[in-house]
């Protein structure tokens, strides 16, 4: 048995970061099933948390100051407990633009010279999901994060790079807990309509507007099929998209936001629907390969999606549709149309296989042991 640390620089009283948190929960429940101890450490409004124990006060309401600490300060707050416990693996979830990084794990491994330590790198490459502000930061950065190969063994990455600054990768995908999603139960599908759901954070690079005016050119047609989604979540791009739904009088009917939702409070929301929308980007953020948590989200709740991007999980699947990677059109919405109309003769059975499928294929254990394996941990 192992004794492993999470560490994510996650506030969970951020309704925005709810899905990032709730990643760390699974991951740790995982864990455990494989016969690990378990440590997570994060944050709440009030303080840092070690499993669910507030071990440091701060204040981390939503201001220039308290931002300033949270980037630069999070680790440091770390130092006297991640020191004090003895781990064998100590998992950290990069964040670029933070520094006290190196600083900590430099201290851990003068302690502790046998733990590992792994940073466990959401998206690579990352410079196309930031601002130019943010990229100039991050130049200025560069030079800390070419150090990370003195004090690190490993990075977890999605994608196929064999190293990432000079530090070795263990390559995994993200998964899913089934049992924390309820699954579709109405298969009552309306005739002739097809209702879509899209559920995450708004960013460009989800490419929503594009997607938006191609439904749009399907409407100028007065297609026989009928099309409506529902758009759950926050962002920066909720402003443009709303903007561009009221210049369209065809989507005006169609389309409707709703803020974010996590958990249990989507239930109603995909009884409600036929069709999740997955990630539409592309290669849009310099990223070949994904593995977006929304597509695994879907499949736990039994939910077919479309989506645009390389996914090796889903790409030969049946109950997935991949749209072509190039322009999105009215084209791409027919094709849509045309697939599923075909998928949901027989919906229900269907959508049980869905789920069957997320629970064997992209469970956390299956990640988590690769890890292990890489690790020789027993």
């Amino acid at each position: 048995m192992a004794r492993i640390a999470l560490v994510y620089r996650v506030n969970e009283d951020d309704k925005s970061t709810q899905g990032i948190h709730q990643k760390m929960v699974d991951q740790a429940e995982a864990w455990k099933f494989l016969g690990h101890e378990v440590s997570t450490y994060y944050t709440k409004n009030d303080g840092l948390y070690r499993n669910d124990r507030k071990i440091k006060n701060l204040n981390l309401q939503k201001s220039i100051s308290t931002k300033f600490w949270y980037f630069y300060l999070f680790f440091y707050s770390l130092k006297a407990s991640l020191t004090s416990q003895d781990y064998d693996v100590i998992i950290f979830r990069y964040a670029p633009l933070s520094t006290g990084l190196n600083s900590l794990a430099s201290k851990i491994k003068t302690i502790n010279p046998e733990v590992r330590l792994i940073i466990d790198m959401p998206t690579y490459p990352y410079i196309k999901e930031y601002s130019f502000l943010k990229r100039l930061v991050l130049g200025v950065l560069e030079n800390e994060h070419k150090k990370h190969k003195k004090h690190f063994d490993y990075i977890l990455h999605l994608g196929k790079e064999e190293t990432i600054f000079d530090i070795p990768t263990i390559a995994i995908r993200n998964g899913v807990n089934v049992q924390a999603y309820s699954p579709k139960k109405n298969y009552d599908l309306p005739y002739q309509k097809i209702r879509l759901i899209f559920v995450g954070a708004l960013h460009k690079w989800q490419n929503l507007r594009s997607f938006l005016l191609s439904i749009n050119e399907y409407f100028s047609e007065k297609p026989e099929i009928d099309l409506s989604i529902k758009i759950i979540g926050d962002g920066p791009e909720l402003a443009t998209l709303k903007s561009l739904v009221l210049q369209k009088a065809l989507l005006i009917p169609k389309v409707f936001f709703i803020p974010s939702l996590y958990g249990h409070e989507l239930d109603e929301y995909i009884n409600e629907s036929d069709l999740g929308v997955g990630y539409l980007g592309g290669n849009n953020r310099g990223v070949t390969t994904l593995s977006p948590l929304k597509h695994r989200h879907f499949a736990a709740r039994g939910l077919p999606f479309i989506y645009r991007c390389v996914d090796e999980e889903f790409d030969n699947t049946s109950f997935a549709f991949k749209m072509r990677t190039d322009l999105l059109s009215k084209a791409s919405i027919y094709q849509m149309v045309e697939w599923y109309l075909g998928f949901s003769k027989n919906y229900s059975d269907e959508s049980a296989s869905i789920r069957d499928f997320a629970e064997h294929e992209l469970s956390w254990e299956k990640q988590c042991e690769k890890i292990i394996y890489q690790l020789n941990i027993l």
